[in-house]
C-alpha cells in the first residue's frame, strides 16, 4: 500500500515537471506567398497547389484580392508548386522544391505571354505581401525558377530547396554564382 502511495505521488511530481515530451504527431509547415503580375499588381483568382512525391495535391489555395495565398499543413519534404491561373488569362507554370520545418515563402510573377515565375525562399518572409508595394524579394537564399532552371540569387545558397526536378518540362540545372 506505501508502495503504490509513493509510485503515485512520484507520477504525479514528474507529469507537473516541464520535461521535454516526444511529440506524438509529426510537425508541419507552411507556404506562403503572393502572385503579382508583371506590373506588380495582385492577382486574385489563381490556384497554387502542392503535389506529394506521389504525384497527390496534398494542399491547395486561391488567391485572394491582396495575391496572398497559404498552403498549410504540410510535412517537411520535397514537393511540385504549381500556380494554375485558372480564368485569369496569365500563363501559369510549376517547378519543385522541398519545404523545411521553417516554412517556405513563393512569390510567383505571372504574364499573358510568358510561363509564370517563382522565387522560393526558405522560412516565412515577414510581410510576404510585400512584394505588392514594390519592394524586392530576392536575396541570398532565394531560389528563381525561370524557364527550366533554379538559380541562387545574390550569390547565396538555396538552402533547404532543391534545384531538382521539372519547371516547365525544363531539364531542372541549378547554377549558383562562384564567390
Amino acid at each position: 500500500m506505501k508502495k503504490a502511495m509513493v509510485l503515485s505521488v512520484l507520477a504525479a511530481v514528474l507529469l507537473t515537471l516541464d520535461v521535454p515530451r516526444v511529440a506524438l504527431a509529426s510537425a508541419t509547415a507552411d507556404i506562403y506567398g503572393t502572385v503579382l503580375d508583371a506590373g506588380g499588381q495582385p492577382v486574385a483568382g489563381a490556384e497554387i497547389s502542392a503535389q506529394d512525391g506521389a504525384g497527390k495535391v496534398v494542399a491547395s489555395s486561391v488567391t485572394d484580392a491582396t495575391g496572398s495565398y497559404h498552403l498549410t499543413g504540410l510535412e517537411p519534404g520535397q514537393y511540385t508548386l504549381t500556380l494554375n491561373p485558372l480564368s485569369t488569362g496569365f500563363e501559369g507554370n510549376t517547378f519543385v522544391a522541398s519545404l523545411g520545418a521553417e516554412g517556405l515563402t513563393v512569390q510567383w510573377t505571372v504574364s499573358s505571354t510568358a510561363p509564370a515565375i517563382a522565387a522560393a525562399t526558405p522560412g516565412v518572409v515577414a510581410g510576404s505581401a510585400a512584394l505588392a508595394s514594390g519592394a524586392s524579394g530576392i536575396g541570398a537564399g532565394t531560389a528563381v525558377a525561370v524557364g527550366g532552371a533554379v538559380a541562387a540569387a545574390a550569390g547565396g545558397t538555396v538552402g533547404g530547396l532543391a534545384a531538382t526536378g521539372t519547371f516547365d518540362g525544363g531539364s531542372g540545372q541549378s547554377s549558383t554564382p562562384s564567390q
